[in-house]
């Protein structure tokens, strides 16, 4: 059952969704984008966005069928008991994954500027205060990242702008230099590299107006191929092609080598430290409240807050598996055809299921109205 005090707006459905699907991938994206297709990875995020917004469409159309259910509800709808856990299980099992991984992810680029102080105290305080709020549920999560999130534009837009005067933009071309094999690999690759929109799955029946679903997911996923393709433009105008590919985050380079303009702020490590933690901060926090209620409602349990703290112990010591931040960085491409699965095959299979066995019909059609 869902407490009126842990309803969230279309507004904060919209943070949710932005502040996860950037927890790492901007940084990043520059790198694969040129592995793929040189100049032309701006092409590689529009296609990739606009499968992600396939993806979506479909995550939001079978959540309105069952509008006070969630993933772990519907699916046993559809599917029956056991399959139905079979997803919720895997569903669980990518997003315990990918909050130890974006946890090591931050605790890697802290230790860079924290250098005496060890990788397992920066994880631990992380988990610890993630645990903390994860705990008072949905909504104050919302409003945390409601704060966060003005402060993540805002640094994104000093390194953007500050970079742009000092690009070559020459850089970018050849124009449309690409054969068709890679440009379709590395749409797919970027379609993975969204992690985020998936939470829908579990979200959707916390909405007070469900029926803004598609607007709030829509708009986020718009934004965020608008801010990848501003990173991968400057990084490019900035970097060149074979220094992006060289480095593992092409955009914290930038906050390296840059400074504002009249030097007013000095170099921009600062601002890009601050950018770095508020975006990772974010998407652990949410992935960490997905993996406990997800997993609450597998085990039926009335709230998720039993399940929080011994939560942390689990993700401390995955987070911990990789021996490096390379091996992290594979690791993270193998949970993304996890996400892949979950993300883009289980919902419009569970929703033609769904229409084949009348299911929904059982469930009602109303959906909130806010």
């Amino acid at each position: 059952m869902i407490k009126d005090n842990d309803r969230i707006s279309s507004w904060q459905v919209f943070i949710i969704i932005i502040s996860t699907i950037n927890a790492v991938e901007i940084l990043s994206s520059p790198r694969r984008l040129v592995t793929f297709a040189g100049p032309d990875g701006w092409l590689l995020v529009i296609g990739g966005h606009l499968l992600g917004a396939l993806g979506l469409f479909f995550i939001i159309k079978l959540g309105l069928l069952y509008p006070k259910d969630t993933l772990v509800e519907y699916s046993q709808k559809i599917v029956g008991r056991f399959f139905g856990s079979l997803v919720a299980v895997l569903a669980i099992l990518f997003w315990l994954l990918t909050t130890a991984k974006t946890t090591r992810q931050f605790a890697e680029f802290t230790h860079l500027i924290l250098h005496e102080t060890p990788i397992e105290v920066i994880i631990i305080s992380l988990l610890v205060v993630v645990a903390y709020i994860a705990r008072h549920g949905l909504e104050p999560i919302a409003r945390m990242l409601e704060i966060l999130f003005p402060i993540f534009i805002a640094i994104l837009a000093l390194l953007f702008f500050s970079a742009a005067p000092k690009g070559d933009y020459t850089n970018l071309l050849p124009f449309l230099n690409t054969d068709v094999k890679s440009l379709i690999h590395g749409t797919i690759d970027n379609s993975l590299g969204m992690e985020g929109q998936e939470s829908l799955v579990m979200l959707l029946p916390f909405m007070m107006a469900s029926k803004d679903a598609y607007k709030a997911g829509f708009a986020a996923i718009g934004l965020d191929m608008l801010l990848r393709i501003a990173a991968f433009i400057v990084v490019i105008a900035v970097l060149g092609e074979h220094l992006t590919k060289v480095f593992l985050w092409p955009l914290e380079e930038i906050g390296r080598f840059l400074f504002s303009p009249g030097e007013f702020f000095g170099r921009l490590d600062a601002f890009f430290t601050a950018l770095w933690v508020t975006v990772a901060f974010s998407a652990v926090l949410v992935y960490y409240y997905l993996v406990s209620l997800t997993l609450s409602r597998l085990l039926k349990f009335r709230e998720h807050t039993p399940l929080v703290f011994p939560l942390l112990p689990v993700i401390f010591i995955l987070s911990l598996i990789p021996s490096n931040v390379f091996e992290v960085e594979r690791a993270s491409s193998m949970i993304s055809w996890v996400f892949g699965i979950l993300a883009f095959t289980v919902p419009p299979l569970l929703l033609l299921i769904s229409y084949i066995r009348g299911t929904h019909k059982k469930s009602g059609k109303d959906v909130g109205t806010g």
